[in-house]
C-alpha cells in the first residue's frame, strides 16, 4: 500500500490585545494524497474491510484503498442501461467499482481564543471529493419514506432511457407503483434494500465543525 501527498500549514501566532490578557491564534492547514494498493496476497484481492455484503469498501490491487463494491446498471457495449420486457431497467449483479472514498483534498482552520486564563477554540473542516453510498436513501426509498417516492410515485407511462435484450430502443411504459400491481413490482421495491448501490453513489464533499473547546 503505498500514500502520496502533502499537508502544510499556515499559523498566525498570538496577537495581543489588553496588556496580554487577550490572544488569538489561527491556523489553516491544506492535505491532499492519493493512495494505491500495489499488490494483494493471493487469494485476498476483493477482501471487504467496511459495510455489507452487497454494497462494501473494499481491498483491489491497483486501486485506491477502500473502493466501493456494489452492482450497477446492466449496460450494453455503449453503455446503454439494459431495459427488460416489463420496462424497468436490469441489475448487473456482478460487483463492480463504483465509487473512490478519497477526497480531492482538506481545509482546515483552527482558531483559539485566550483570555487570562480561559481559552475558546474551534475546528472548521471543508472535505472537497470522494464518494460515499447512501444507504439512508436507498432504505428510505424501499420503504417508501423518502421524498423522491413521495414526490415519482404517482408517475405513470414513464419510459426509461436504455435499450431493450434485442438492442432495440426502449418504448414500454411503466408505472412508478400502480395498486393494482404486487408491491415487490414497484419502481423501488424490485431492487431491494439496498436498491442499485450505482444510484446511490454521491459526492461527499462537506464543511463540518469539527471541534469546540473551552
Amino acid at each position: 500500500h503505498r500514500n502520496r501527498g502533502f499537508e502544510t500549514d499556515i499559523t498566525l501566532y498570538p496577537a495581543i490585545w489588553g496588556g496580554g490578557k487577550l490572544g488569538i491564534t489561527n491556523t489553516i492547514s491544506l492535505s491532499t494524497y492519493r493512495n494505491k494498493v500495489t499488490d494483494v496476497k493471493g487469494g485476498y484481492n476483493y477482501t471487504p474491510v467496511a459495510g455489507f455484503s452487497d454494497v462494501h469498501k473494499t481491498i483491489v490491487k491497483g486501486e485506491p484503498l477502500g473502493v466501493i463494491i456494489g452492482n450497477t446498471w446492466l449496460r450494453d457495449g455503449a453503455g446503454n442501461r439494459i431495459i427488460g420486457s416489463d420496462g424497468f431497467p436490469l441489475v448487473n449483479n456482478t460487483k463492480q467499482i463504483i465509487g473512490n472514498p478519497i477526497p480531492d483534498f482538506t481545509l482546515k482552520t483552527t482558531q483559539r481564543i485566550s483570555y487570562k486564563k480561559f481559552e475558546f477554540s474551534f475546528d472548521i473542516e471543508w472535505e472537497k471529493g470522494g464518494d460515499r453510498w447512501n444507504g439512508t436513501e436507498a432504505l428510505l426509498d424501499y420503504y417508501g419514506r423518502s421524498a423522491g417516492t413521495g414526490t415519482l410515485r404517482n408517475i405513470t407511462n414513464y419510459v426509461f432511457y436504455g435499450v431493450q435484450t434485442n438492442g432495440t430502443r426502449n418504448n414500454i411504459p411503466v408505472s412508478f407503483y400502480s395498486p393494482s400491481a404486487p408491491l415487490s413490482q414497484n419502481r423501488w421495491v424490485r431492487y431491494g434494500h439496498a436498491g442499485v448501490a450505482e444510484a446511490y453513489i454521491q459526492r461527499a464533499d462537506a464543511i463540518r465543525l469539527r471541534n469546540i473547546g473551552i
